[in-house]
């Protein structure tokens, strides 16, 4: 059918038929063209199949099939269209807070051995990697000169790690003796300093030896978050140089607050939290490591997705809700993120309706 001039004999019609004009001011926002009575026939053939009865001209039909498609917005709500929404159910479940935090694995002790001052290397028997036993000759060595500038120098490098907060574990000659060097317990030579024929370093020393039996993380925790930090609160870790995840149990929290320096001043201050590992295999003293650790565990907890939280200008934190068939806007308090999700602490319960999709206040939603 051609339907050029569609216009004019919707217009033809409008002028034979008796009370056209006030019918079509009251819906003219939804049908204006003889091709809405087209789409309208193609979606109710029943509706179309009525008029062709009787012998009802053309013009009628088209203006009768105008009329119905019209009508059908006077039987909703407002005469407004609910909006296609994405809706889900609230439930309860249980949530863990935690903190996250960064930090280096270390060894169950470890210590740099050194050789009284001015000590000349004479024989290595241990290379970095070994495994050695308590008691066990690591090195010999013959005595030299010694002058008073390692004492100092020993001195004055003590007082400027503990000045600046700096980890720094100066030697330990204790265990040397009569020439001999001994291990002082069962472990493994992280790196060996000494050379043979060579005076060992004061600052130094001549190795260094850790029991890697058991394996630790120290973490560094911001001054708000230490407070809420208890022995026994589960901690896991992941890091570059390992795979997989690794679980363990906070041990100690810090005492004292420390602040880091930098080259633009000092940073936020912080304390230090150590744990234990259950399962140290494999891992390097030092590497470093991204830890959480799990705080509370919090049941019949009411969580949403992050997307679906907004903010009104006056701050306040709301979502929509689906209440019969509108949209609700309902104020929130939120009391943790879970990554893309939010533990909301009221203003929620479970078996309301959350809109997901963006909506707008009031407007009829279809979920």
């Amino acid at each position: 059918m051609n339907t050029a001039g569609g216009a004019d004999r919707f217009l033809y019609t409008c002028d034979v038929i008796e009370g056209t004009d006030a019918l079509l001011l009251i819906n003219t926002r939804i049908v204006a063209s003889y091709h809405s009575a087209l789409a309208f026939t193609a979606i109710f053939p029943a509706a179309a199949d009525f008029t062709q009865k009787d012998g009802i001209p053309m013009k009628k039909r088209v203006f009768l099939l105008l009329l119905l498609a019209a009508a059908i917005p006077l039987f909703l709500p407002d005469g407004e269209i609910p909006e296609k929404a994405i809706v889900r159910t609230l439930d309860t479940s249980t949530v863990c807070t935690s903190i996250r935090c960064q930090g280096t694995v270390e060894p169950f002790r470890s210590i740099v051995l050194g050789v009284p001052s001015g000590a000349i290397t004479e024989e290595m028997f241990v290379s970095a990697g070994d495994s050695v036993q308590r008691g066990q000759l690591l090195m010999t060595y013959r005595n030299g000169e010694s002058s008073g500038e390692d004492s100092m120098l020993r001195e004055f490098v003590g007082a400027a790690v503990d000045r600046l907060g700096l980890s720094l574990t100066l030697p330990d000659s204790s265990f040397a003796r009569n020439g001999c060097l001994a291990s002082p317990f069962d472990g493994r030579i992280l790196r060996v300093n000494a050379v043979e024929g060579e005076q060992v370093s004061p600052l130094w020393g001549a190795m260094q030896l850790c029991d890697d039996s058991r394996m630790f993380v120290r973490l560094q925790v911001s001054e708000a978050e230490l407070r809420e930090l208890l022995p026994g609160m589960p901690v896991t870790i992941s890091g570059d140089s390992f795979t997989g995840m690794r679980s363990g149990v906070v041990i100690e929290t810090s005492r004292e607050i420390r602040t880091k320096l930098s080259l633009t001043g000092s940073s936020p201050s912080f304390g230090e939290v150590r744990c234990e590992l259950y399962d140290g295999s494999g891992l390097l003293p030092g590497c470093s490591v991204d830890a959480t650790i799990s705080v509370s565990r919090i049941s019949n907890a009411i969580v949403v997705p992050y997307s679906a939280i907004m903010q009104d200008e006056d701050g306040n934190e709301y979502v929509y809700l689906l209440r019969e068939g509108h949209a609700e806007k309902r104020i929130i308090t939120t009391a943790a993120d879970l990554g893309d999700e939010v533990w909301v602490s009221s203003g929620l319960a479970a078996g309301e309706k959350l809109i997901l999709s963006v909506t707008a206040e009031g407007r009829r939603v279809q979920g």
